[in-house]
């Protein structure tokens, strides 16, 4: 599991970088060119960086199902070896189909000369894109519903399977609160990817009737990834924080009880003597 969340802080940082460096040098172009008619950025720049953020996108949801992929093999086998074999498998699944279909749906672009406004999307690679956007959307509320399930699963087993081997019980115990920790920055995810894709399909649809400037406008309104990257390391950061506090301060409730208990025992036991 630490390798697959490292893997989601790698493109959640690279990103945010390569966002702050295409809305950097599209701002730069248009404050310091002083013909307004060459306010232009190289192509192969744009998409270059386009592309990328592209896979990045791709990459979040995937990386979101292989997370839960790896709490269905936790919660039904204990196997180790099996569970780093299925994460590392799942990480390498997610950036090569993520990379695969970005490539399949800008292979026909053209990468040469210079363009005012630098859009993620093009007439070539519209039906790749809407298929692929379709399909992450199915992924990430496929997630959403199998951690839902896991989650009850979970609380049933601890409930009503007891069991009587420490590390059934202990690894049950831990399915609920990784789970518990990862599901608010899952469904954060979830919103902003509907936000985007809804927005996506209704700016294609309106876009004869715009601009490329109006146009360009409005589809960076609905771009909400930068947000995810925001604030969702920041949720699952926090209430991964916040749940080792409330384990040390269990654990440490736990000491100081048995303590008190032994303390009065023996105490007993001296008053007897005398």
């Amino acid at each position: 599991l630490k390798e697959i969340l490292l893997t989601l802080y790698i493109f959640i940082f690279l990103h945010s970088v390569l966002t702050i460096i295409l809305q950097g040098s599209l701002v730069s172009v248009r404050l310091f060119t002083v013909d307004s008619c060459k306010a232009q950025i190289d192509k192969l720049l744009c998409y270059s960086l386009r592309i990328t953020l592209r896979v990045c996108v791709a990459v979040f949801v995937c990386i979101n199902l292989s997370i839960t992929c790896q709490r269905i093999v936790t919660t039904f086998t204990h196997n180790a070896r099996l569970h780093k074999v299925t994460g590392r498998s799942m990480i390498v699944m997610s950036i090569v189909y993520s990379t695969l279909i970005t490539w399949i749906a800008y292979r026909a672009d053209n990468y040469t000369g210079r363009v005012p406004y630098c859009s993620g999307s093009s007439i070539e690679s519209e039906d790749v894109n809407t298929w692929n956007m379709s399909v992450l959307f199915f992924f990430d509320c496929l997630t959403v519903v199998i951690d839902l399930a896991l989650l009850q699963y979970n609380y049933r087993q601890v409930k009503y399977e007891k069991s009587f081997k420490l590390s059934i019980s202990f690894r049950r115990q831990q399915n609920i609160v990784s789970i518990q920790q990862f599901l608010p920055s899952l469904i954060f995810h979830t919103m902003c990817y509907v936000v985007q894709i809804g927005g996506f399909f209704v700016v294609w649809s309106i876009r004869d009737h715009y601009s490329d400037v109006e146009f360009a406008t409005i589809n960076a309104f609905v771009n909400c990834m930068p947000f995810y990257c925001a604030i969702g390391p920041a949720i699952l950061l926090y209430l991964m924080r916040k749940g080792r506090l409330l384990r040390k301060e269990k654990l440490k409730n736990v000491v100081e009880e048995k303590s008190t208990h032994s303390k009065t025992y023996f105490e007993s036991l001296a008053t007897q003597w005398e």
